[in-house]
């Protein structure tokens, strides 16, 4: 579905396979992340040598991820370390960076963790100088969110990172998460899935708000295919868990 995007997809398809077995050559290991991963190297047209430094940097930047927050590092960062490799700084700086941004998120509503690292990486994205307006911006999105009596959980943190890089109006994106998280939830076969159905609702916004903004279209898509095959998990979690208490109560 993806690639569907393209003019020519069985060539993408080729070319996808051909770039993540780039990355398993260099360590990396394949999964859908790295499908993900391959998408976001094939929307920069770049040409076979720089493909291949971006990937080795995006290993580089992994491992110190992973050395930093070693529990909470998995293939789930990759996609967002193949973005950061596009930057001319040092790897040493970009950490640097995704380390000021969890221990500032940190100290407001969010609480640490994958998502909220996650959640720093999608900051970097940003690209910009004034980091502590990306924060505050953060911390603007949770409370507004909140104060329409809506509730955040751990999973909803990577989508309002990409709600702060959206340069939208706030008020009027949050009413409509609201509304159609709402039209959702009274759905009879969804009524027990809110957390996931906010989420929907979130993305949804975020994904209609991409085309009225000009932003760096790439970063918000890695962004979105990765919250949505996060979700996926979810809900695979989710079910695992029902039958596994079904299967207790049977037994």
């Amino acid at each position: 579905m993806l690639i569907s995007k393209y003019e020519n997809p069985k060539e993408k398809v080729d070319k996808l396979i051909e770039y993540q077995n780039k990355m398993t050559n260099e360590g990396l290991k394949s999964g859908t992340y790295s499908s993900i991963s391959a998408l976001a190297l094939m929307s920069n047209n770049e040409n076979l040598k720089d493909i291949q430094q971006k990937i080795r940097k995006a290993k580089d930047i992994y491992k110190e991820m992973k050395s930093n927050h070693f529990f909470l590092t998995s293939q789930s960062d990759y996609p967002l370390a193949i973005l950061l490799s596009k930057y001319d700084k040092p790897t040493s700086e970009i950490i640097e960076e995704i380390e000021y941004y969890y221990t500032e998120l940190s100290d407001g509503p969010f609480k640490k963790g994958n998502t909220l690292q996650l959640l720093s990486h999608i900051m970097m994205l940003s690209d910009t100088e004034n980091k502590n307006f990306m924060v505050k911006r953060c911390n603007e999105i949770y409370d507004k969110l909140k104060t329409q009596g809506i509730k955040i959980k751990r999973m909803h943190y990577p989508a309002i990172g990409m709600m702060a890089i959206i340069d939208s109006e706030l008020d009027k994106e949050i009413e409509f998460i609201k509304n159609i998280a709402d039209i959702i939830n009274k759905q009879k076969r969804f009524k027990w899935t809110k957390d996931l159905n906010l989420l929907i609702a979130m993305l949804l916004v975020i994904t209609d708000s991409i085309n009225e903004v000009n932003q760096d279209i790439n970063v918000i898509e890695t962004g979105l295919n990765t919250s949505i095959e996060s979700l996926i998990q979810a809900q695979n979690a989710a079910l695992i868990a029902s039958i596994t208490s079904t299967s207790v109560v049977v037994n």
